[in-house]
């Protein structure tokens, strides 16, 4: 009887038991897997992938917190919740951890074997079957570094007691259940400095470091390269990230030192990079400099021809004066050769003369000199500053240069301290932006920002990963934000409240930009997560014994096989226990609807392309989650490319309702079961031919709603269309009309009850015979026939 209820339940009749068999026989003629996975027994309902074969329904019994009561304690606990689950009907169930403390239940691992034993079908061969879902605060798109390794832990923890203790099919997680990042102005919110990570948790400062110096590995992609002295996609050069970190954030490395930043400096330095006119900070030095001295130069070579101008005047009446001198000498000097005699009285003046002459000759080098030193002073710093310079030149002319040359930047005005015009404002400006380059050694002040945890806000950790995404060409970049888009360009057109990312109203719009660039990178964090395989942070990273135990088991039976020399990642570990990893649109956070991170079916499709090409990986689309943040989920699937669907290998479902938690049963001949068979039909035009179909049962029963769920899945399976759709499917069956046509005729003149004037006929219904006779019970007894 059991045999037969179940066969009914899951829609199973001799053919489909026939292709069964066939597909069994089929896998065991596959080469067998050498991993650990032999804790599964061969089932025609997966692949040997572990992948759904068909429609698998299953359901969820939901949280034990939200019970009341005894129901409450009766469900509390992984275990219960796996025998609550085995009792509705089903024999497949996804499990929910409410937190993983549940995995460290007393024996935990014997109890599920028991029950999967006992609930299972020996008749043909079938366990109980079941999944598991990580804790809804599990989020593998934060920076933070706590909270990134508390997460990497949960994930652990999650993937180790799926394959060890639970025996699960799969586990799921939510992929983002925080609100974005505060990349700019308007998206997310004002956040705490706290120490962050790269995607696959190195230290942020490290993480450039290492990229700069070709040492790091990306664990998915094997990306080694030196970036410090290649092209950037613009084909421009530049001096690495590092070099580019201390330009973009020079306001992060003047919190380091508890000073407040410049606003010239920094505004600088972004406008700079933002029109490319340098990369980093030792292009910017250079460029301020370059700047700096040509501004300094023009006014200096004004200055120079006007001085030249003054000195050689200067230095034609010296010439005169000595040579009027050296006339006089020389009619003395002729005198005396006449007139011997007059050599005491001529001695004073001849005296008096020669000394003048060597005064206007020492005086004539001195104006030489200085003309020179002014000649040859290619900036004004040197003639200001350095001390030899100053010794040549005599303090008076110091003061009066000085003036000149302001009073040329300055536009031609003096006074430009009292009355500075633009030309002066913007000469002054350089000339600090260049003091306080040379003054502060960002290199020191960078390796104790790193040094002591690299401490910022999350948007830089999202800002420096997007740009590395950018640079290495990444497949994440590429495919959801778009190679031609630089990410200090969108955000800066962001802040700019600009609406498309080119000025000619060209290109993508910027918010779209925004939330792709926050989605690409969220994406590398959850991949990040899944493939780093440091032992500091894979499934080596906790102390607890039987963990790494299982690791080491794993590592040992897979060693040989493909890729095992990466088996301690968390991917590569599921993979090789031959479980599949499910990732879910989170339910958002009241008042944070529409702002996480990773929300749509096609973004998600996005990231497990890239994750693994969906070998074991895939998305869980849930209507409800995707209405609560703002997404219709019609529409979304209809964004979807042909065969994205293969993608989606699993539906949460229930009666659609647009608030979040509401998990509301499915009732027969409804609108909402025909939505979800709408939506559940275009997925399979899209490719959606094999999945699980889980029915998260909410805290109002089951009702109507596991006839309904198995009702949407034979259809799907025959593929009928929504607008062709059979009577059976409501729920409309011959038995159904026949109950509906006796209900009419025996209430069809009830509403004409007491208002009837004419007098009753032997031969009708009407009749008093009739009920002398004793029809009326007659008929009663006869009612529904």
């Amino acid at each position: 009887m059991a045999d037969t209820f179940l066969a009914r339940l899951f829609g199973k009749n001799e053919k489909e038991s026939k292709n069964d068999k066939q597909e069994t026989k089929k896998q065991e003629e596959l080469p067998a897997f050498t991993g650990p996975a032999a804790i599964h027994n061969p089932d025609s309902r997966w692949d040997r992938r572990n992948k759904p074969v068909g429609y698998i329904l299953g359901a969820s019994p939901g949280f034990a917190q939200f019970a009341q009561g005894e129901e409450k304690l009766a469900s509390t606990g992984l275990g219960r919740k796996i025998a609550k689950a085995s009792r509705m009907g089903f024999d497949f169930a996804m499990i929910d951890y409410e937190t993983l403390s549940e995995m460290y239940e007393p024996d935990l691992k014997d109890l599920i074997r028991r029950i999967k034993k006992a609930q299972g079908n020996e008749a043909v061969g079938r366990k109980f079957e079941v999944g598991v879902h990580l804790p809804t605060d599990l989020d593998l798109c934060i920076a933070n570094a706590f909270q990134w390794k508390q997460m990497q832990e949960k994930l652990i923890r999650g993937a180790f007691s799926s394959a060890e203790l639970v025996g699960a099919r799969f586990y799921l997680f939510h992929t983002s259940s925080n609100i974005r990042p505060h990349v700019t102005f308007t998206v997310g919110q004002q956040e705490p400095r706290v120490a962050q990570v790269s995607h696959d948790g190195i230290n942020l400062g490290d993480f450039m470091d290492a990229v700069d110096q070709g040492e790091y590995i990306d664990p998915k992609t094997g990306n080694h390269g030196d970036l410090k002295s290649v092209l950037t996609p613009e084909g421009k050069k530049w001096d690495g990230m590092v070099d580019w970190y201390k330009a973009k954030f020079i306001s992060v490395l003047f919190n380091v030192m508890g000073a407040a930043g410049d606003p010239a400096l920094i505004g600088y330095l972004e406008r700079g990079m933002i029109e490319d006119k340098f990369y980093g900070l030792k292009s910017g030095k250079e460029t301020i400099k370059i700047e700096y001295n040509k501004l300094a130069k023009n006014a200096w070579e004004k200055v120079k021809e006007k001085e030249k101008g003054l000195f050689d005047k200067e230095i034609n009446d010296i010439h005169a004066k000595k040579n009027k001198i050296d006339l006089r000498l020389k009619e003395l000097q002729e005198r005396l050769k006449n007139n011997p005699q007059e050599e005491q009285s001529l001695a004073y003046e001849i005296n008096t003369l020669r000394q003048g002459q060597s005064n206007l000759s020492d005086f004539l080098e001195q104006k030489k000199n200085e003309l020179e030193a002014i000649m040859n002073s290619e900036q004004m710093v040197t003639l200001f500053l350095d001390p030899k310079t100053r010794e040549t030149i005599q303090q008076n002319i110091l003061n009066r240069l000085e003036t000149e040359f302001l009073v040329i930047l300055n536009g031609g005005k003096d006074h430009p301290k009292i009355n500075p015009q633009p030309s002066y404002e913007h000469y002054r400006s350089i000339e600090k932006i260049r003091e306080l380059l040379e003054y502060y050694d960002f290199d020191t002040i960078f390796d104790f920002w790193k040094n002591h945890g690299s401490e910022c806000e999350e948007r830089v950790s999202y800002h420096v990963i997007a740009k590395y995404l950018w640079l290495t060409k990444d497949k994440f970049w590429i495919d959801i934000v778009g190679g031609e888009y630089e990410p200090d360009k969108i955000l800066k057109r962001a802040d700019e409240g600009k609406e498309f990312y080119y000025g000619d109203g060209h290109g993508k719009k910027v918010d779209d930009l925004v939330e792709n660039l926050i989605t690409a990178v969220a994406s590398k964090y959850i991949q990040g997560h899944l493939f780093t395989t440091d032992p500091t942070r894979d499934m080596r990273a906790l102390t607890e014994k039987r963990i790494n135990d299982h690791v080491d088991k794993v590592k040992t039976e897979v060693a040989g096989a493909t890729n095992c020399e990466k088996a301690t990642s968390v991917y590569w570990y599921t993979r090789f226990n031959k479980i599949m990893i499910y990732i879910e649109t989170a339910m958002p956070p009241q008042g944070q609807e529409g702002q996480l991170r990773v929300m749509s079916a096609n973004d998600h499709v996005r990231l497990v392309k890239h994750l693994d090409d969906g070998e074991y990986t895939s998305y869980t689309m849930d209507f409800e989650h995707l209405m609560d943040n703002f997404i219709d989920p019609g529409t979304d699937i209809a964004a979807l490319k042909d065969g994205d669907g293969k993608y989606i290998t699993m539906l949460h479902i229930n009666a659609p309702r647009p608030v979040m938690g509401t998990h509301a049963p499915l009732d027969l001949i409804s609108h909402d079961q025909y939505l979800l068979y709408v939506w559940m039909y275009d997925l399979k035009q899209k490719g959606m031919d094999n999945a699980y179909i889980i029915w998260e049962m909410g805290s109002f029963g089951s009702r109507e709603s596991a006839t309904a769920f198995r009702r949407l899945i034979d259809c799907l399976r025959k593929n009928q269309h929504y607008n062709n759709l059979p009577n059976e499917f409501f729920g409309i069956d011959e038995t159904f009309e026949a109950q509906q046509h006796v209900a009419i005729r025996e209430h069809a003149y009830d509403p004409l009850e007491g208002v009837l004037m004419i007098p009753e006929e032997t031969h009708t219904l009407l009749s008093s015979a009739a009920k002398e006779k004793g029809k009326l019970a007659e008929w009663a007894r006869e009612r529904f026939r």
